[in-house]
């Protein structure tokens, strides 16, 4: 969905220039086995914005929805920092598996205070079992609007690159120019900033969360925050607030997971308030120009 300010511009204040907003909507697959279509899903969607920005000029963008990962795992940090590691199992990149067999040691309300504090434990790292070919299909299939506004994607082109470090760092890239942010963590972390001034450190490095809400999906099965407002870090749009979840202890009271009563779904509804700042757009973070993304 593509959306425009009624009003002129307020960032370049040019008579009849309006703001353009990207909304995207998404859910990646549940299945703890399939890291790599989650991770490809990423790529896409990645792919896919960049091509619509060529086509819609837009400013900002967002993307929300069901994610099936958590903030802890390889794909949260992927998306939000740019970071990545190939190396993991593939049941470890959304961190689903490790979070649900832990959850079953413990009821709900302790689950998620250790969750919270606990750090992924170093697990030892293992080769990928999905082939290079996979991650070769990635870098090299793109996106293509075609006239009537419909997205197709290209046949793989061919490469020679063999070397996953190359492949790694491509990716890396493709990350570094969406700048996601996630708009619950960033408006909690706002929260803890104000109240400890004194403080200079992110306060995320802090939680192995990321100061996420508690959870978005809520059963007697699963209980975590998979479910994600990310917004474009380097845009003019800044999160100011969010609706919390509904309180943790009155929905064990229940004694049922969702769907119940006045909750329609096993997920909660994330809302967020945003403000247009007048701040420089950073255009180079979301080019427009076709960008090569495999190693030459």
């Amino acid at each position: 969905l593509i959306l425009e300010t009624k009003e002129d511009d307020p960032l370049q204040r040019k008579k009849g220039s309006k703001t353009r907003l990207a909304v995207l909507s998404t859910h990646l697959p549940f299945s703890v086995t399939v890291g790599h279509v989650k991770f490809a899903s990423i790529i896409l969607i990645m792919k896919v914005l960049r091509e619509l920005k060529k086509v819609y000029e837009f400013s900002d963008f967002f993307i929300c929805g069901d994610f099936n990962l958590v903030p802890c795992s390889m794909l949260y940090d992927f998306l939000v920092s740019s970071s990545l590691d190939l190396n993991l199992g593939l049941k470890d990149f959304s961190m689903q598996k490790w979070a649900l067999d832990l959850q079953k040691e413990k009821e709900v309300r302790e689950f998620l205070k250790d969750f919270d504090r606990k750090r992924i434990p170093s697990s030892e790292k293992k080769q990928s079992e999905v082939s290079e070919d996979f991650y070769r299909i990635l870098l090299n299939v793109r996106p293509i609007i075609d006239e009537g506004e419909l997205i197709r994607f290209s046949p793989p082109e061919e490469t020679s690159s063999s070397d996953l470090s190359l492949v790694s760092e491509a990716f890396r890239e493709l990350s570094k120019s969406m700048g996601f942010r996630s708009s619950y963590a960033e408006v909690k972390n706002s929260v803890i900033r104000s109240q400890n001034p004194g403080s200079s450190s992110p306060e995320s490095d802090h939680s192995p969360t990321h100061n996420e809400i508690s959870y978005s999906h809520f059963t007697k099965k699963m209980t975590l925050p998979i479910d994600f407002v990310f917004f474009h870090s380097q845009g003019a749009l800044e999160p100011i607030s969010v609706l919390d979840v509904p309180d943790l202890e009155w929905m064990i009271e229940q004694g049922k997971g969702c769907p119940f009563g006045p909750f329609g779904s096993d997920h909660v509804s994330l809302v967020v308030d945003f403000e247009l700042k007048d701040r420089q757009i950073d255009e180079a973070l979301l080019p427009i120009d076709e960008i090569k993304l495999y190693p030459r």
